[in-house]
């Protein structure tokens, strides 16, 4: 589009110059010049006119397919980025959080606020997953480890809402258990986290 644009720059400039001649002659010759003349001069620029016109009316139809093309792989590839973004922020929370929770007693008052805020996490990526499937929308393929790295988030969300209910219940062999599964689990987002810190081509395919 920046040619399409170059060209009708040109093609405006070329107009101008010649209204301007004509403009000058007419200054100079006065009433001696040749209303013929000027008519023949016009009907020339006229001409030049339909014939840019009808160029730039060509070479816009060319173009627009490829420009369409590009705004859309751009689109896609800022949703990408944005999306990244947001995976990181919940990745964050996640290990934020990860001593809180193990660490939670029933009795303590930040126990229940911080069980709310694990299930608002879970909102967030769940809109997260969703936004992750609406890659196809721009023809974008996410790599398997990236829809395995995003369970992985809500999965960490279902454990640590398991250890507030052991705890709640005083089970304390499940409790054990709960908290040994979401400390591995921990170190494999980690893991995710670490290995997604590259080129965002490497995470997302995109159209050609």
């Amino acid at each position: 589009m920046d040619k399409v644009l170059k060209v009708i720059n040109i093609l405006l400039l070329s107009i101008v110059g010649m209204l301007l001649l004509i403009g000058v002659m007419m200054l100079v010759q006065g009433s001696r010049i040749d209303l013929g003349k000027v008519a023949d001069w016009w009907a020339g620029l006229s001409a030049v006119a339909t014939a840019g016109t009808f160029a730039i009316a060509l070479i816009a139809l060319k173009k627009a397919p490829n420009w369409f093309k590009q705004k859309r792989n751009e689109t896609g590839f800022n949703h990408t980025l944005s999306l990244m973004s947001e995976y990181d922020e919940v990745e964050h929370d996640i290990q934020r959080l990860f001593f809180d929770i193990i660490n939670a007693r029933r009795d303590a008052p930040h126990f229940n606020p911080l069980r709310d805020e694990i299930i608002t996490i879970v909102y967030r990526i769940i809109a997260l997953q969703s936004k992750l499937q609406s890659c196809k929308r721009w023809k974008i393929e996410a790599s398997p480890e990236v829809e395995n790295a995003f369970s992985r988030l809500k999965e960490f969300c279902n454990l640590s809402l398991k250890v507030f209910a052991d705890e709640r219940g005083r089970d304390i062999d499940a409790l054990h258990e709960s908290q040994q599964a979401l400390t591995a689990l921990k170190s494999t987002i980690a893991e995710d986290s670490k290995s997604f810190k590259t080129e965002i081509e490497e995470i997302f395919k995109f159209p050609k």
